[in-house]
């Protein structure tokens, strides 16, 4: 078994991974407008540029592609940092 924790420390004002002081570098990616074919290589690019985070927006007509997307990113060791997002501003649409 794995001791994983996290945790925010507050007195130093740092999170803490893992008994480990951890900053999270983070990019994004759309995986409901990436064919899921590109995952893996554009989240092992995402690594190999030194980030350890990949942020992606939750959206609902796309989420059965997110939880294959998450395990994608687990293959390169990134972190998923989920983003819910409400459709009131226009800026998503379904893609074609």
């Amino acid at each position: 078994s794995s001791n994983r924790s996290f945790r925010i420390d507050y007195e130093r004002n740092t999170f803490v991974k893992d008994g480990k002081p951890f900053k999270y570098v983070s990019g994004s990616m759309h995986y409901f407008r990436t064919p899921n074919y590109y995952w893996h290589d554009r989240l092992s690019k995402m690594k190999a540029a030194g980030l350890n985070a990949v942020q992606t927006f939750s959206l609902l007509f796309a989420i059965v592609n997110l939880k294959v997307f998450r395990v994608t990113g687990n293959h390169v060791d990134l972190i998923s940092l989920r983003r819910p997002k409400k459709i009131v501003d226009g800026a998503f649409s379904p893609p074609d």
